[in-house]
């Protein structure tokens, strides 16, 4: 005959061996913004379409690589028209990324220094 204390740890013990059902994770929230450009090369050619361009391809092809990683990928709404690390407020660009629900928040640029250093 079993005891009290001893059925209650086979019980324990019953329910610590039995499968749990699963339950279906969400995906971690990252917010992307959109990456600044900063060119100090003094080249004469003035190529800032072109270095935007990049960066919007960049800050693309990044939302796309997480987003396959079975991340939930945000483009932070922004309320300045840049929604970049130099373009806001540190604080203001978190509290942007939060309101999205963003867990994280990738930020960042490029520094062109001279026709081969970027």
């Amino acid at each position: 005959m079993a005891t009290g204390r001893g059925l209650g740890l086979l019980c324990a013990l019953a329910l610590m061996l039995s499968p749990l059902p699963s339950v279906a994770q969400q995906p971690i929230t990252i917010a992307v913004t959109d990456f600044d450009y900063v060119d100090t090369s003094g080249e004469a050619a003035d190529q800032a379409a072109v270095h935007r361009d990049r960066m919007v391809i960049f800050a693309a092809a990044l939302r796309d690589e997480l987003a396959q990683r079975d991340y939930r990928v945000v483009r932070p709404n922004c309320p300045h028209p840049l929604c970049t690390a130099a373009g806001m407020a540190p604080d203001d660009l978190v509290a942007t990324a939060r309101r999205e629900g963003a867990r994280y928040l990738v930020y960042g640029g490029v520094h062109k220094m001279s026709t081969l250093v970027q």
